[in-house]
C-alpha cells in the first residue's frame, strides 16, 4: 500500500466520522495505523499529510457527556 492509499483511507475514515485518535484507530483498524506509522513515521504526521485538523481530533478526545450536551 502506498502513502496515497493511506491518506485516502484516513480521509475516508474522517468523512465517515470514525475516530481518528490514535487509540481509536489502533482498536478499529490496526493495519491502517501500522502502515501510517511505517510510511509517515508517526500517526500525527500521517494525519497532517491527510489534511486532518489535529485540534479537532484532540477536541473529540476531550468531549465528555456534558460537553456533548452543551
Amino acid at each position: 500500500m502506498s502513502r496515497r492509499d493511506v491518506i485516502r483511507r484516513i480521509v475516508a475514515r474522517d468523512n465517515q466520522e470514525f475516530g481518528l485518535a490514535e487509540e481509536a484507530v489502533q482498536q478499529d483498524d490496526v493495519e491502517l495505523y501500522d502502515l501510517a506509522c511505517r510510511l509517515f513515521g508517526a500517526w500525527d504526521t500521517a494525519l497532517q499529510y491527510a489534511g486532518v485538523s489535529m485540534r479537532r481530533v484532540v477536541e473529540e478526545r476531550s468531549l465528555g457527556p456534558q460537553s456533548v450536551l452543551r
